[in-house]
């Protein structure tokens, strides 16, 4: 049985059995039906739109790909002690910046004198003013180089002679070097000292 037919046989039954409620609703759904409609309890709010300009951001992403920092602002910013991976962002805001104060002064302790910021240039001074020069260890297995007879005099002393610190009571780690015994309770203390065995000292920039 089709649905208009079961549709005309209800009708009929309500109107026969006097169902007015009943029939009177039964014609509203039927209505509604046929043109397509809902009532609803609520009220259907599509949610907004957010308009994202890929273009905008494509143009911003090709810009910071394109940056290239000239070689004469990275010898300033080098001479400046900025790290290389801070050259950009100084390249970037270099309209912000004050670089007057970007040219610092070195001072020395010895002579009270100050020169130039620059690379080396605090060693340059004191090879030049203090008379400096590479002082190597003469002690066997000791590739170690002072940078004066006064510091080759401490290191020997605290490393090879009397100022030689004793090793702790839980030391058990040995100075692989056949005319040293060094123990350390630790392996970082342990190559530590082998750092000074080989001269592997960190360099100053200056």
């Amino acid at each position: 049985m089709s649905k208009r037919r079961i549709e005309k046989f209800l009708l009929n039954y309500f109107e026969s059995n006097n169902y007015s409620e009943t029939l009177k609703t039964f014609q509203d759904e039927i209505k509604e039906e046929n043109t397509e409609t809902r009532i609803l309890s609520f009220k259907i709010i599509k949610a907004p739109k957010i308009i994202v300009d890929i273009e905008e951001k494509r143009k911003k992403s090709r810009k910071k790909e394109e940056v290239k920092i000239p070689k004469e602002f990275k010898r300033i910013a080098k001479r400046a002690g900025i790290p290389k991976d801070q050259f950009e962002f100084f390249y970037e805001h270099r309209e912000s910046f004050n670089w007057e104060l970007f040219k610092p002064t070195v001072y020395c302790t010895v002579c009270k004198e100050t020169s130039e910021h620059y690379n080396f240039c605090f060693t340059q001074h004191m090879k030049e003013k203090h008379n400096y020069s590479d002082t190597p260890c003469n002690f066997a297995d000791c590739k170690f180089v002072a940078n004066s007879e006064s510091s080759l005099l401490r290191h020997q002393a605290s490393f090879h002679g009397m100022g030689k610190r004793k090793p702790s009571a839980r030391a058990c780690l040995k100075c692989k070097y056949p005319s040293c015994n060094y123990q350390a309770s630790i392996d970082y203390a342990l190559q530590r000292h082998y750092s000074i065995h080989e001269n592997r000292s960190a360099e100053c920039y200056l």
